[in-house]
């Protein structure tokens, strides 16, 4: 079942990613404490996708038995595919589900290690300022 767990995956992450991506942009925006984008960017894909694997396994493994006997009347790869998707719907929807809320729980999480405030020992000479966060003006932008 594990090898179908990365198909599944394959279709949870790019909704986990974009919905969760959406919803973190608009809590960003809502706050008033500054986050660094680019450590929040990374965090957040790692954690997306090892949260759409754990539901897609989770939900095959929740409905295997299901899965299993879809799986023996299936030919080629297009029966797989909706034998996999078809029979175990209810489970991979249903953890899917939990899943990205976990995911949306440890989001903050990140969210707290990416605040601008909260200096690493990579980052602890700069000034809490990144280069590239600070405004231009025309003429400064005239001179790169």
């Amino acid at each position: 079942m594990s090898e179908y767990a990365f198909l599944v995956a394959a279709v949870w992450f790019p909704m986990f990613w974009i919905f969760g991506g959406v919803f973190f942009a608009i809590v960003a925006m809502m706050r008033v404490s500054k986050i660094r984008r680019a450590r929040f960017s990374c965090l957040y894909t790692l954690l997306t996708a090892a949260f759409a694997y754990g539901a897609g396994y989770s939900g095959l493994l929740l409905g295997e038995a299901r899965v299993a006997v879809c799986l023996q009347e299936a030919h080629g790869i297009f029966d797989t595919l909706a034998a996999v998707f078809g029979c175990a719907i209810f489970e991979i929807l249903a953890t899917g589900a939990v899943w990205f809320l976990l995911l949306l729980i440890t989001g903050f999480f990140a969210m707290y290690l990416s605040k601008a405030d909260n200096q690493s020992w990579v980052d602890s000479g700069a000034d809490g300022e990144d280069e590239y966060d600070r405004m231009v003006t025309f003429d400064e932008a005239k001179e790169y």
